[in-house]
């Protein structure tokens, strides 16, 4: 999501800002997948990583069209109930990362790694 705080985070990258959709919409999700496989044939990344919410199931979506392997990171503030965009992404990746121990139940196939920040 552009905010004063990811601008300056990736200040000096090439980043696409995409609107935020919800991924409860099925047409903002084709939105965003369109405009994902748009991009991804554009830059073709080895690799997605995402901590994201509404916008990243159209990008893991596109990211699987295009056979790019997309990492699921589930952010910290998800403590026991991760939401509709979380679990559909976390099906799509081809791996899922976690911070809490909590969210081993949840995702059993999760690695743990730990709070990043």
């Amino acid at each position: 999501m552009r905010a004063p705080d990811t601008e300056s985070l990736l200040a000096g990258h090439r980043v696409h800002w995409a609107p935020e959709r919800s991924a409860s919409r099925p047409i903002g999700v084709l939105a965003s997948v369109a405009r994902a496989v748009r991009v991804l044939r554009r830059e073709r990344p080895d690799l997605i990583v995402s901590a994201g919410t509404g916008v990243a199931v159209g990008v893991f979506l596109a990211a699987r069209l295009r056979r790019v392997p997309a990492v699921w990171l589930e952010t910290l503030n998800i403590v026991d109930s991760p939401g509709i965009a979380s679990r559909l992404c976390s099906r799509l990746a081809a791996a899922v990362l976690v911070q809490r121990p909590s969210l081993l139940d949840v995702r059993p196939r999760a690695v743990l790694i730990g709070e990043l920040y």
